[in-house]
C-alpha cells in the first residue's frame, strides 16, 4: 500500500496477518503464539486458516505450523461477511451479494406491494434494508462492468416490484423513470400516472358551465346573467368544500400526506362526473339522470376512497418539536378514546379520524354532485327525435 505496510489486521478476537512470504509470516505467527501462551492463552487451530494471494488460478503450497500443528490451507474464506479468494478476484464475493439480495427481494416483496405502506415507507426500506445488504464490502471491489449490471438489476427489481412497474409495461432502466422514486423533490405528474393534476377539474369545470347555458336554453330559461350565475355558484360550493374540509382537519387535529392542490384537484373531479349525468339528462331526462347520477357518484366514491387511503391512512405518527418530545394536545386523548399518543396520529384515535375524513370526503362529492345538478334536469328529453 504506497509507504504505509500493514502486517496486522485485528477484529475484536479475530487477527488477520499479512505478510510478504512463508517464512516471514512463520515468524510473525510463532510470536504471536508464544505471546499468547505466556497468558495461558491458545489459538485455536481449527479455525485458523492460511491463504496465499496469487494473480493465476493455482496454488502455492504454504505451511504454516502453530506448535506442532498445521495450519489448513484454503483457497476462498469467508471473513466478516466477505468471501476472499486466492486470485483476488471480487466475483465470487458479488455473486453472494447479488443471491443475498434477491433473497431479500423476495422477503420484502409483501411489503412493498402492499397498498397499505405508502411509497416513501417503502422506498425507506429499501435504503435502508436492500442497498446495505447488496452493497456490503462494495468499498473494496474491484468494479467491471458485468458485475455493475448484476448489482443494477437486484436494484432495478426492487425499484419496479415497489412501482408495480412489469415487463410488459416495457419501461428502461433509465434516469427518467429513476426520478419518480426521489423522495426529496416533488414528483411531477409526467413520471407518476396517479398524480392528481387540476388539469381535468378545470375543463371539467367549463364544460360543466357551458352545458348547464345550454340546457337552460333549451328549457327557455337562459339568460346572459345565467352563465356567470352558474359559474360563479359552482365556484364557491368548491371554495366552501375546501374550507369545509381544511377546518374539519384541522380542528380534529388530523394529519396526513395531502396538500392543499391535491384536495383541490380530486374534489373538482366531481365536475366532470356532473357533465356526464347531465348529458344522460339531455338524451333520457329524468329517469337518465338519476341513473347516471347513481352511478358516476359511485364510481367517483369508489375511485377517491381507493386513491385517497394511501395518501389519508399515511399520514404523521406525531408532530415531534425540535426538542424531541411530542407536541401536547390536551384534547388528543379524547379523541383517541385513551387508546392514542398525545398529539395524535399514530394511535387508533387517529386512524379512525383519518378514515371518517376519508368517507366524508367520498360522501360529499355525490350530495355536491346532485346539488349542483338536479335544477338543470329537464322534464323531458331534449335530444329525443321529433314524433311524425
Amino acid at each position: 500500500m504506497d509507504e504505509l505496510s500493514v502486517k496486522c489486521l485485528l477484529d475484536a478476537d479475530d487477527r488477520v496477518i499479512l505478510a510478504p512470504s512463508a517464512c516471514r509470516l512463520q515468524k510473525i505467527v510463532n510470536k504471536m503464539n508464544d505471546f499468547v501462551q505466556k497468558r495461558s492463552m491458545k489459538i485455536n487451530v481449527g479455525k485458523t486458516k492460511v491463504m496465499v494471494f496469487e494473480r493465476d488460478e493455482s496454488m502455492t503450497e504454504c505451511d504454516i505450523l502453530i506448535g506442532n500443528e498445521k495450519v489448513k490451507q484454503v483457497e476462498k474464506l469467508v471473513y466478516l461477511g466477505s468471501l476472499f479468494k486466492n486470485d483476488g478476484k471480487d466475483d465470487r464475493d458479488i455473486e453472494r451479494r447479488v443471491n443475498v439480495g434477491n433473497e431479500m427481494n423476495g422477503a420484502l416483496l409483501a411489503i412493498k406491494n402492499s397498498k397499505t405502506v405508502s411509497q416513501q415507507s417503502r422506498l425507506a426500506i429499501h435504503n435502508g434494508v436492500l442497498i446495505p445488504t447488496l452493497m456490503y464490502g462494495g468499498k473494496s471491489w474491484l468494479w467491471q462492468k458485468k458485475n455493475e449490471s448484476r448489482i443494477n438489476a437486484v436494484e432495478m427489481r426492487s425499484l419496479r416490484s415497489m412501482c408495480r412497474v412489469s415487463r410488459k409495461d416495457k419501461c428502461r432502466n433509465n434516469d427518467e423513470w429513476m426520478v419518480k422514486y426521489d423522495q426529496e423533490q416533488p414528483v411531477q405528474p409526467r413520471y407518476d400516472l396517479n398524480a392528481p393534476d387540476l388539469y381535468i377539474p378545470s375543463m371539467g369545470y367549463v364544460t360543466y358551465v357551458l352545458l348547464a347555458g345550454f340546457m337552460l336554453g333549451l328549457q327557455h330559461r337562459f339568460s346572459p346573467e345565467q352563465i356567470g350565475m352558474q359559474a360563479s355558484s359552482a365556484l364557491a360550493y368548491i371554495v366552501f368544500e375546501m374550507v369545509l374540509y381544511l377546518g374539519t382537519l384541522y380542528v380534529t387535529d388530523t394529519r396526513t400526506n395531502l396538500a392543499t392542490f391535491d384536495l383541490l384537484a380530486f374534489s373538482g373531479y366531481k365536475y366532470t362526473a356532473m357533465t356526464v349525468t347531465l348529458m344522460a339528462a339531455l338524451a333520457l331526462a329524468r329517469p337518465g339522470y338519476y341513473a347516471a347520477l347513481a352511478y358516476t357518484s359511485f364510481s367517483l366514491s369508489y375511485f377517491l376512497v381507493k386513491t385517497l387511503r394511501v395518501q389519508v391512512l399515511s399520514g404523521a405518527e406525531g408532530r415531534v418539536h425540535a426538542y424531541g418530545y411530542a407536541a401536547a394536545n390536551p384534547y388528543a386523548d379524547e379523541w383517541a378514546g385513551g387508546g392514542a399518543v398525545a398529539g395524535g396520529g399514530g394511535g387508533s384515535g387517529g386512524t379512525k379520524r383519518r378514515v371518517y375524513f376519508l368517507l366524508f370526503v367520498a360522501v360529499m362529492q355525490p350530495l355536491l354532485s346532485w346539488w349542483l345538478t338536479y335544477h338543470l334536469v329537464p322534464a323531458a328529453a331534449a335530444l329525443a327525435p321529433p314524433a311524425r
